[in-house]
């Protein structure tokens, strides 16, 4: 089954929409971030629901010289539930 089909399918369905979190932290270099991002937009796309939230210890990181990431969200006080596949 191709990526297209499983989106199809999971949106058929009755599926719990995912919530992933990101971990943003001082120093990560672009392939920790874009690779796995990729894969979550590109299942958004074909109709997946998901929702992406970027956690980090800053509410805005520097990255690559004068590019700065922002909007992210600070790190929650207590964990939250983990859903298991």
């Amino acid at each position: 089954m191709n990526g297209k089909a499983m989106a199809e399918s999971a949106t058929k369905s009755e599926a719990t929409p995912l919530e992933v979190g990101v971990l943003m932290l001082p120093g990560q270099v672009p392939l920790d971030l874009a690779g796995p991002l990729q894969v979550l937009h590109s299942a958004q796309r074909l109709g997946a629901d998901i929702t992406i939230h970027f956690f980090g210890p800053q509410c805005s990181i520097d990255w690559l010289a004068p590019l700065v990431l922002s909007g992210i969200e600070p790190l929650p006080d207590t964990p939250g539930p983990l859903r298991r596949c």
